[in-house]
């Protein structure tokens, strides 16, 4: 609960509600957390003030920050210093859009990712803003963990949770985003290899001839072994590239139990209603125990 007048917080309250599980539940839990204040300076985000407090009961003023300007981002639970579930005000939101990645604290990115994908998955935040933010701020991590993470909410978000008429334009803002990054990332390298498997995932139907080009050896350093061969094999083959022939070819090049099932996988993925109906009667009325 935040009011600010002249520039300047008057009220700063936390505000506890009982956690959703078990149902019914009305306990709320002391926290010793931090509060901090962030400002844009130049191109980074930094910490200008952070006070420590206890927290208890539904409603905790912040008196440390009162009449302290207003920030750019205000951060609950600062420096992660306790378990919560934390919410980030409309201006804070707006901030990491153009500076998530502008904070050189590893701990404090990590926890602003771990509060976004919270609110996006609580619908306290759209996947338009979601995605925004991470496009904004994955290029700058140093963390192969967290960039593989961060891939795997972006397709989540663009296929599972946008707003089925933003999907297209959503699929192409982060396809063309994931694919500048992978063209910069050093060749042979953890990251080259995981913005691949993103762009991969994310690829819209024009990038089909991107994709082949990849499969075809022509990204400098990039190991097509055959996880991903498979990969963007099925890949091109969903976008309507390749067809059965290709899947069959790279079939006889590997025909381990892996194999067999990246090619199921490929014939299920050709855009085609006759594909989705053989696939829907393999799962539904065939002994896939034995299929292979």
């Amino acid at each position: 609960e935040l009011e600010v007048k002249e520039n300047k917080y008057s009220k700063i309250n936390i505000l506890q509600s009982a956690p959703s599980i078990p149902a019914g539940s009305k306990e709320l839990r002391p926290h010793r957390l931090a509060v901090g204040l962030f400002d844009i300076k130049g191109e980074k985000l930094v910490r200008r003030e952070s006070v420590e407090m206890d927290v208890a009961g539904v409603s905790t003023s912040v008196e440390g920050l009162l009449g302290e300007t207003e920030a750019d981002l205000l951060l609950i639970n600062d420096k992660d210093m306790s378990y919560a579930k934390v919410r980030l005000d409309e201006r804070s939101i707006s901030t990491l859009k153009t500076h998530i990645g502008k904070i050189d604290e590893d701990l404090t990115r990590s926890l602003l990712w771990a509060i976004i994908w919270d609110m996006l998955r609580d619908a306290e935040l759209s996947a338009t803003d979601f995605i925004e933010i991470l496009l904004s701020g994955i290029e700058a991590e140093t963390n192969i963990s967290v960039v593989t993470q961060l891939g795997v909410q972006l397709h989540t978000a663009v296929e599972s949770y946008a707003n089925p008429k933003n999907r297209d334009s959503l699929r192409e803002k982060a396809s063309t985003k994931i694919l500048s990054i992978l063209k910069s990332a050093k060749a042979g390298g953890d990251f080259q290899l995981q913005f691949t498997r993103v762009f991969a995932s994310l690829a819209a139907k024009e990038d089909a001839p991107k994709l082949q080009s990849i499969l075809n050896g022509e990204l400098s350093g990039l190991v097509l072994d055959l996880d991903m061969r498979w990969l963007l094999t099925n890949s091109v083959v969903e976008r309507g590239a390749l067809g059965i022939a290709d899947l069959d070819a790279e079939l006889a090049k590997d025909n381990s139990l892996s194999a067999k099932l990246s090619h199921a996988l490929g014939i299920a993925a050709l855009p085609t209603v006759e594909a989705k109906n053989a696939a829907w009667h393999k799962i539904t009325k065939e002994d896939m125990t034995s299929a292979f």
